[in-house]
């Protein structure tokens, strides 16, 4: 099963490749991966490594933040409150 952030990287891959008619072994090249490995990712079945993430924003001419437009941010982290009994830190009351 894929992930869905893998899937959507994978599609804006394809996507880009295809706007700057790249063939998958074209931009293989300048990654340093097979063809195959492109079509893995383009499929989602791989993940993309943030390193190999930055080589495909370079050969694809786009910013990273390119893969990860119109997804939806994560949402924040809910402070954490502190518990009966616990000691304030330094500084604290």
């Amino acid at each position: 099963m894929t992930d869905i952030l893998e899937s959507r990287i994978g599609a804006c891959v394809s996507i880009r490749r295809r706007d700057l008619n790249l063939t998958q072994r074209a931009l293989a090249e300048p990654c340093g991966v097979s063809f195959q490995q492109i079509q893995k990712y383009e499929r989602g079945q791989n993940r993309v490594s943030a390193a190999m993430l930055w080589h495909l924003a370079t050969a694809l001419a786009v910013p990273v933040d390119y893969f990860f437009q119109d997804f939806p941010a994560p949402a924040k982290a809910a402070a954490a409150s502190p518990k009966p009994g616990d000691r304030p830190g330094p500084g604290g009351a």
